[in-house]
């Protein structure tokens, strides 16, 4: 069983910790000033640890004379550390920004103010890497409160991050700062740029810490109540549950509003694909508001070109299928709350209004900006295979942008019950079968017929391109080429000469070459239990088991990872990712719900 985890704040904030940290994206990070900041790398106990329970409102570790308990509130900028007993273990520290690794111009300074131990990290620039030397960039203040009695340590250690190494994500050592030894009972830890916030925050926390732990456990299990669902298969269904958290967990607020992140440690944005495939989730574990909610901040962004930003804050990379990802899940969205019988509590007549207007607004920028040959194109990298190795950079009409026009235009008929976008789908569905269709396959683009499981995706956008028969027929001929035995599907198929069966990290060698995704995975399931679940029972149940086994015993406990090299199941990439869970989640309300 994996022995690392995560906790968050739901305001940014998290704490990724294991006995022996293998990343320098691990530790206690506090979102701060709209930056991902990092305080703490490790609670180092002398005692090895000898296991460790999750219970997704806290994690507790055990040891041979003692246990610990470490929590992160919820709304807080804190970390909370209990014992069973008094018990001393040692405060390193790596005060850094989450993507700046500068080793120099690190500065401590010590005081005790009202009770609390604070730890004011100074970062200056310095010659050796900087332009200037000497200059304030930032300070930041670690408040502690609770503690027993303080040791300075005092010393500068070494640390190997193996998960770097193998990430191929430099530097793969760092010297970290071993502050103080700590010993107690009860200590919070709380982080901020403003000083007398901080020691007002960890005094609060350690005063009301009861009341505060006690709310974020209902809240976890008022989450699983709300979401259960009748699975037989215990692993399975502590998947299940474990993914519902994970969800709630990656959901921050972040400048001012309420999204997911799309992976921790390092995807601390809202990606807006990412983001948008994982909404469903939300959907259908009870969490209706919230998914419409986000769905009206991401149509508020449409830009000029009919698309929506690729990430928020915005990035120079584009997206195709951002905006059709989108819509597909304002689709989903009314499907929910119909069912639920709830219009008027959801989708009020003047939301209705917006989402209409947005929509055509984009179908009508996109056909403009983006309509080639009859068929939607995209340039290098804005699929949501956005690698660039070589010639194969999918630019051109790619089969699941075809489809997400199509659910599109399909939407718009039934929000404005205009007969001219059913006719538009009509004859956009025809265009695409005449240049997608060719040998009784279907292409993953016109002339290119690389076998990838975009086609998979194609057929959860838009079922109705093919009649349920010819679909099984695909599967049958592209399933041989990309199934993995162990319960996946490979990015690429294995007859291609850019497919690679290892994990190739930051080369992109095997990232859509090989690797094996996981929220794809859980999507072929999907799709093949809604063509043929009979013909198809042996492929789902190996997917449903490989991604329970991942997110109960591989990687970060509970929580879904992105890739898993082909040939063999692992637990790389981005350890926490969101989509992964998302159609986890899914899949499951697809077989039991």
């Amino acid at each position: 069983m994996t022995d690392t985890f995560l906790l968050t704040n739901k305001i940014g904030g998290y704490a990724l910790l294991s006995p022996s940290p293998n990343s320098k994206y691990e530790g206690v990070f506090f979102f701060q000033k709209d930056k991902m900041f990092k305080f703490i790398d490790q609670i180092r106990c002398s005692e090895p640890q000898t296991g460790i329970t999750y219970n997704h409102w806290s994690v507790q570790r055990f040891h041979e004379d003692f246990s610990e308990r470490i929590a992160m509130p919820h709304s807080y900028d804190s970390l909370i550390w209990q014992a069973d007993k008094e018990a001393s273990f040692d405060l390193i520290l790596d005060p850094k920004e989450s993507y700046d690794d500068r080793a120099w111009g690190r500065n401590f300074e010590f005081s005790e103010e009202k009770g609390c131990i604070v730890i004011t990290f100074i970062k200056r620039t310095d010659h050796r890497e900087d332009g200037s030397d000497g200059d304030e960039e930032y300070r930041m203040h670690l408040a502690i409160a609770g503690h027993i009695s303080s040791d300075k340590n005092d010393s500068w250690e070494e640390v190997d991050y193996s998960y770097d190494r193998f990430r191929e994500a430099p530097p793969y050592s760092r010297y970290v700062f071993n502050a103080l030894k700590l010993t107690g009972k009860k200590i919070v830890f709380s982080c901020s740029p403003d000083k007398k916030k901080a020691i007002r925050e960890a005094n609060y926390v350690n005063t009301n810490l009861g009341r505060i732990l006690k709310k974020q456990h209902a809240h976890t299990d008022h989450l699983i109540e709300t979401a259960k669902l009748p699975i037989p298969d215990e692993e399975q269904r502590d998947a299940y549950e474990s993914s519902v958290i994970a969800m709630d967990n990656l959901t921050a607020v972040h400048f001012g509003m309420e999204g997911l992140f799309a992976g921790l440690p390092w995807f601390f944005q809202f990606w807006t694909r990412d983001e948008a495939i994982s909404l469903k989730s939300l959907l259908i574990s009870g969490q209706t508001k919230k998914a419409e909610n986000i769905i009206l901040r991401q149509i508020s962004t449409i830009r000029p070109d009919g698309r929506i930003q690729n990430r928020f804050p915005d990035s120079d990379l584009g997206s195709a299928d951002g905006v059709g990802w989108v819509f597909k899940r304002t689709a989903d969205l009314i499907d929910q709350i119909e069912k639920m019988h709830a219009i008027r509590q959801f989708l009020t007549r003047r939301t209705r209004r917006r989402i209409l207007d947005a929509l055509e607004k984009s179908i009508y920028f996109i056909a403009k900006y983006y309509k080639r040959d009859g068929l939607i194109f995209n340039h290098a990298k804005e699929t949501w295979m956005d690698t660039d190795y070589g010639e194969d950079t999918r630019e051109g009409n790619r089969i699941e942008i075809q489809a997400l026009h199509l659910s599109m235009l399909r939407l718009m008929h039934r929000l404005s019950r205009n007969q001219k976008y059913l006719g538009r789908e009509i004859k956009f569905r025809q265009s695409v079968l005449d240049s997608f269709m060719e040998g009784g396959i279907l292409l993953d683009g016109p002339g290119d017929n690389t076998s990838r499981p975009n086609i998979f995706i194609a057929c959860y956008l838009y079922q109705d391109l093919l009649a349920p028969k010819v679909w099984e027929e695909i599967f049958d001929k592209i399933l041989p080429l990309i199934y993995q035995e162990w319960g996946g599907v490979s990015s690429i198929g294995k007859d291609s000469a850019l497919y690679c069966p290892k994990h190739f990290a930051k080369q992109d060698r095997s990232y859509h070459r090989g690797d094996s995704w996981y929220w794809v995975n859980n999507l072929v399931a999907i799709v093949l239990n809604r063509i043929n679940p009979e013909r198809y029972d042996k492929e789902i149940q190996a997917i449903v088991s490989a991604s329970a086994k991942e997110i109960e015993t591989m990687g970060v406990k509970g929580y879904h990872a992105e890739l898993s090299p082909a040939e063999e199941q692992g637990s790389v990439g981005c350890l926490a990712q969101a989509w992964s869970s998302a159609l986890y989640i899914e899949l499951m309300h697809e077989l039991y719900s």
